[in-house]
C-alpha cells in the first residue's frame, strides 16, 4: 500500500490529490509498523529480546537520516525558485524523492514474500506442522544441534493436547477465515484487561503512548508557527532537517545502552521523557537559527532515547499470544 500510493503521490496533479494519496500512504506505513515489531519479537530469543528490540529504533533513526540526506541532495537542485512561474517539469525534486522511496517499498514487499510466518502465530492458529517446519528452518540457520528436535516435538505435542482438551477451540481450517480472525483479535484485546495488574498496565501504557505521541507530534506540527511568531527564519531547511535527523542516531544508540544498564527500562523511560519535556519547554526561549538547531537536536536525542525505551518495554510486559495486539494498539 505504501509503495503503490507513494508512486501515485509522486505524480499528483494538485494539492488535494496529494493529500488523499499521502493519507493512503500513511495508512500503509501505520499498518506495517506493528507487524514489524511483532514479527521481530516473535523470532528473537526471550533472553535477548529486549536488547534486539531496541535496535529497531536505531534503524528508524538511520532511515530518517538517509531520507533527509537524499532530500537535501535532490530537492533543492530540482525545484523552482521562490519567484516566477513554476512549470511541472521544473519542480521534479520532491516527486523524485517520493517516487524513489515508493519503489523502495515495493522492492521491500518482494523481499518479504520469502519471510516465513512466525511459529507463535502458526501455533496459535493451529497449524502445528507448519510451525514445526519453521522451527526446524530456524534451528538449521542458527546451527543448532539435533537435540532441538526433541524440544520442537515437546512444544507442538503440548499444543495438540490443549487443542484436544478444548482450550484452543478453532480448527486450522477456520483459523484463517475473516470471522475467526475478528474473534481472535477481540479475544486478544479482552486479554489485555484480564486481572487488575493487566488492565492497569494496559491503561497506563495506552495513556503514556497517547500523551507522548500527541505532544511530540504536536510540537513538530506547530514548530513553524512558533518560529514565525518569533520572526525566526531558516536559511536552509533541508540542512536543518538533516542535522535534526542525524541527532536521532546517537539518541537511539544511547537508548539501546541505557535500557540494558542499571537504570533499566522504567527509569530510562522516566528520565528521557522528563528531559524531552524540559527541552521542548526551553525551546520557547530560542531567539535565532543557531539556537533552533541546537535545541531541535537535543529534543531529538532525548526523544529517541525515550522511544527506544518505550519500544523495548511495551512488548516485554505481555505474553506472546497478545504481543501483536499490544504493538498495534
Amino acid at each position: 500500500i505504501a509503495g503503490v500510493f507513494g508512486l501515485a503521490a509522486s505524480v499528483s496533479v494538485n494539492f488535494p490529490m496529494l493529500i488523499v494519496l499521502y493519507f493512503a500512504l500513511g495508512t500503509g506505513v501505520g499498518g506495517n509498523l506493528p507487524v514489524d515489531g511483532a514479527m521481530f519479537a516473535e523470532f528473537t530469543p526471550r533472553l535477548a529480546r529486549g536488547r534486539l528490540l531496541v535496535t529497531l529504533s536505531v534503524f528508524w533513526s538511520l532511515g530518517g537520516f538517509l531520507v533527509s540526506l537524499v532530500a537535501w541532495a535532490v530537492i533543492p537542485s530540482h525545484s523552482c525558485g521562490k519567484n516566477g512561474a513554476c512549470p511541472w517539469n521544473a519542480n521534479m525534486g520532491w516527486r523524485l524523492v517520493v517516487g524513489s522511496f515508493g519503489v523502495l517499498n515495493i522492492v521491500t514487499v518482494m523481499l518479504r514474500v520469502g519471510l516465513p510466518e512466525t511459529p507463535a502465530f502458526l501455533l496459535l492458529s493451529g497449524d502445528v506442522e507448519e510451525a514445526q517446519e519453521v522451527l526446524r528452518y530456524m534451528a538449521k540457520q542458527n546451527d543448532v544441534g539435533p537435540q532441538v528436535e526433541t524440544l520442537i516435538q515437546n512444544l507442538t505435542e503440548e499444543v495438540r493436547e490443549k487443542r484436544e482438551l478444548g482450550i484452543e477451540e478453532e480448527t486450522s481450517s477456520s483459523a484463517s477465515s475473516p470471522s475467526s480472525s475478528c474473534r481472535r483479535y477481540f479475544t486478544s484485546v479482552k486479554k489485555l484487561f484480564e486481572g487488575r495488574h493487566m488492565y492497569q498496565t494496559t491503561l497506563l501504557l495506552w495513556g503514556i503512548w497517547f500523551c507522548t505521541t500527541y505532544a511530540y507530534g504536536g510540537f513538530n506540527q506547530f514548530l513553524t508557527k512558533l518560529l514565525e511568531a518569533k520572526n525566526i527564519t531558516t536559511s536552509n531547511v533541508y540542512r536543518d532537517a538533516l542535522l535534526y535527523a542525524a541527532a536521532g542516531v546517537p539518541g537511539s544508540l544511547m537508548g539501546s545502552r541505557l535500557v540494558e544498564s542499571a537504570l533499566g527500562r522504567k527509569w530510562t523511560m522516566v528520565i528521557s521523557t522528563g528531559v524531552t519535556a524540559c527541552c521542548m519547554m526551553l525551546f520557547y526561549l530560542v531567539n535565532n537559527e543557531a539556537e533552533v538547531i541546537v535545541m531541535s537536536c537535543l529534543i531529538n536525542v532525548a526523544s529517541m532515547v525515550m522511544f527506544a525505551a518505550y519500544y523495548t518495554y511495551t512488548p516485554e510486559v505481555y505474553k506472546t499470544s497478545v504481543r501483536g495486539t499490544v504493538t498495534a494498539t
